[in-house]
């Protein structure tokens, strides 16, 4: 079973008179369990190359298949329901909700989903990321580093297939990003999610199981 493929995708912007190839005829598998880095020059397509798998970009050409579903071709609403099931997003900014506490984040996306709430396992999961004491706290009290594990653990309680991570660590210093994608590997493995990480930090990118670089909107290279 492959995780994600993506076959021939291409992604051009207009720009002017010009038009140019952000994403040039971009082949990829991703397997289930993975960790895999992302890794280019600014500009290089990496970005928009994690838009097009979440499906919040449309490719120009190409078919995007998560768990054994071609989604390229879905509305909107079959897109954001397929969204909620089955991609998670940890972004760089956090992105929590400043008026509700630590748990209430955590919780949210399921609760969107009408799925029930299971205390016990935000608990543990809030425990491996060392946020468990600050459950019940609001996030503006809490360190960078803390409000990024509050954003993984909201995450990855939702259970997705494949976790999308555009450069997590961008506003952390070394060692907080050091920890917090450790955690990451630890939890991706622990609970049998995929992780994709887009970064332009090498040390990030090393802790990965598998390495892809992308220049010019084509992977130039694919490994360890």
């Amino acid at each position: 079973m492959k995780a994600l493929q993506l076959i021939s995708i291409t992604k051009t912007y207009e720009s002017g008179n010009l038009f140019i190839n952000v994403l040039d005829d971009i082949n990829l598998t991703i397997y289930p369990n993975e960790f895999v880095s992302i890794i280019g020059s600014s500009g290089s397509g990496k970005t928009t190359l994690l838009n097009v798998i979440s499906g919040l970009e449309n490719p120009d050409s190409g078919r995007v298949i998560i768990n054994e579903t071609d989604f390229t071709d879905f509305n909107d609403e079959e897109r954001a329901k397929f969204r909620l099931k089955n991609i998670g997003f940890v972004f760089q900014n956090y992105n929590l909700i400043p008026v509700i506490n630590v748990l209430e984040n955590i919780i949210l996306p399921a609760k969107l989903d009408g799925r029930k709430i299971d205390i016990n396992e935000v608990t543990e999961i809030a425990k491996i990321l060392e946020i468990e004491d600050k459950l019940y706290q609001m996030p503006n009290l809490l360190s960078g580093g803390q409000q990024q594990r509050v954003a993984i653990a909201r995450t990855l309680y939702t259970k997705p297939a494949i976790v999308l991570a555009d450069e997590p660590t961008g506003n952390l210093d070394s060692k907080t990003s050091a920890n917090v994608i450790q955690l990451m590997k630890r939890m991706s493995q622990k609970f049998g999610q995929t992780m994709i990480v887009v970064t332009h930090d090498n040390k990030v990118a090393e802790a990965a199981d598998r390495v892809i670089q992308i220049e010019d909107g084509k992977i130039v290279s694919d490994g360890k």
